[in-house]
């Protein structure tokens, strides 16, 4: 039980959650640790009352358990509001905080413990990652299901989606959820299973303890997404194809009550569309004046962690190749720019179940093009702080 004659180091320690709190309030539990409670508070300016409410409620937060929510029982609009304001919140809000609490525990303890210093690189790949990510879902992708969801309540025709099918967007976020698992699984594997050594202060601790919960709400967020949401949306959109196919059959007047009642779908989602498109241009940019961009006029190295998009952009004949072997959505030009960017032969192979030898062994047998200087696609993972003209 937290109380006022305990040192902030002990309240942290029994309320790792606490430390967010801390920060906030501009307590310092680290090197300040070792004062009571009370002390820190009225240092700060605050009553000592009031902060012990704020951790109690910050204990009770933690103890209830999202999992009791009906997650199958929400609307697709309240689906995506709990994923943005529990997840996608949390998420930015702590790639935020323990950024800067990392490089203070390697400035402060990577002489002697090595192993922070791939934590940290890590870490900054996750966040490169993730940040990304979420924009292309909050921009693209959930603004789509969210105009599947109301198309159902309000019977209009299926609305407009510039990526062709939902299906689309989704394999990509699926493939780039598993580059994320693979991360946070080495990040377990690098710090042991977020134990702190001996040596280790307070804020070591709480970083290792933080990293903890950021791997645990985002598989949370991730099952969400790909074993709830996503199944949902591609259910909703094939129920709606098949509602307006009956409708034409019956009656080709159809085509334009649903045209009509569907147009403001559609001229939103073309926006959608066209910043998918700017994305993509501000990212290549990017890729420019940050020294990215190379040449592929060599010989290209096909292992299974090359990129499927790179071997695209250097032997176009490979599509049909990739599409023989069960990669069919790379039909759409669409998801060529993108999903093809961020995905390896590896990732996209142990998703579709496709043998990697055989598929590496194809490829290498392809004809060289001494002729071809095409640039290898930019990863979207990398774009971060773009600005949409």
């Amino acid at each position: 039980m937290i109380n006022s004659s305990m040192t902030v180091r002990e309240v942290a320690i029994e309320l790792p959650q606490s430390t967010r709190l801390f920060e906030k309030l501009k307590i310092d539990y680290c090197c300040g640790g070792n004062r009571p409670l009370t002390e820190a508070c009225n240092s700060a300016g605050l009553e000592v009352t009031d902060v012990l409410g704020l951790l109690e409620a910050a204990s009770q937060e933690d103890t209830m358990e999202k999992s009791t929510l009906d997650f199958q029982g929400l609307s697709l609009t309240d689906l995506i509001g709990h994923i943005l304001h529990t997840h996608h919140v949390y998420t930015k809000e702590e790639m935020a905080r323990l950024d800067s609490l990392t490089k203070k525990v390697i400035s402060a303890h990577g002489e002697n413990h090595p192993e922070l210093n791939r934590v940290g690189a890590l870490f900054d790949q996750l966040c490169a990652d993730l940040g990304p990510h979420m924009f292309k879902e909050e921009r693209i992708l959930f603004p789509y299901i969210l105009a599947l969801a109301n198309a159902e309540a309000e019977n209009h025709a299926l609305p407009f989606a510039p990526f062709g099918s939902v299906n689309n967007p989704i394999s990509m976020m699926m493939m780039e959820h598993d580059t994320a698992g693979e991360i946070l699984r080495e990040l377990r594997s690098v710090t042991s299973d977020y134990a702190t050594p001996a040596d280790g202060c307070i804020s070591y601790r709480t970083l290792y303890a933080a990293l903890a919960a950021f791997e645990k709400d985002l598989h949370q967020h991730i099952y969400l997404e790909n074993n709830v949401l996503f199944p949902r949306a591609i259910e909703l959109e094939v129920q709606l194809a098949a509602s307006f196919q009956i409708a034409t059959d019956f009656s080709p007047a159809a085509y334009r009550v649903m045209g009509i009642s569907g147009f403001i779908e559609v001229v939103g989602l073309t926006l959608w569309g066209y910043e998918l498109f700017a994305n993509m241009r501000a990212g290549r940019k990017l890729e420019k004046e940050s020294g990215w961009l190379k040449t592929v006029s060599q010989k290209l190295e096909i292992t299974g962690t090359t990129k499927v998009g790179d071997v695209l952009a250097r032997y176009p004949q490979s599509l049909e190749i990739f599409v023989r072997r069960g990669f069919t959505p790379l039909r759409n030009p669409v998801l060529r720019k993108t999903m093809a960017r961020v995905i390896t032969i590896e990732q996209a192979c142990r998703r579709e179940g496709v043998d990697i030898e055989r598929l590496l062994s194809e490829l290498r047998e392809m004809p060289d093009n001494d002729h071809a200087h095409l640039a290898p696609l930019v990863s979207l993972t990398r774009i971060q702080h773009i600005q949409l003209s």
